[in-house]
């Protein structure tokens, strides 16, 4: 359903898990600059989708969102250098934030997931990684 909704450029479906599933699907967006985001990326990432999806809606992101954006974009492309992360989300975190802050907090994100051994840097250089996912 997720696939099937960005691939129309609707906001993703929510769904609330009880003793059964609860499932939203929308079927008009009122953010014409999300539409325009995934109508001119169609290969953007799952986990691009779902961020940009929160962020639409006003929900809180947190770490473990910017995570799983990480761990998306090296499912979809296996080795990403540093510069294609901050692209990817030095627009996306808090605005309140300077852009040194940002790059810290990426780098907090990659050590982190680096240190639950789910992405592994494979260049020699840290100045200049290589990520991939484990």
């Amino acid at each position: 359903m997720f696939i099937i909704q960005k691939n129309k450029f609707l906001p993703l479906p929510e769904y609330i898990l009880n003793d059964y599933v609860e499932l939203t699907l929308y079927a008009d967006n009122e953010s014409n600059e999300y539409t325009n985001q995934l109508f001119n990326n169609k290969d953007i990432d799952l986990g691009t989708v779902f961020l940009m999806d929160k962020e639409q809606k006003g929900f809180p992101i947190d770490d473990k969102d910017y995570k799983n954006v990480i761990l998306s974009i090296l499912e979809q492309q296996k080795r990403v250098g540093r510069n294609d992360i901050d692209d990817l989300l030095l627009a996306r975190l808090d605005k309140k934030l300077t852009k040194e802050q940002k790059k810290k907090k990426i780098t907090n994100l990659l050590q982190s997931l680096s240190k639950e051994n789910k992405i592994k840097n494979i260049s020699k250089s840290t100045k200049k990684p290589i990520w991939i996912k484990q």
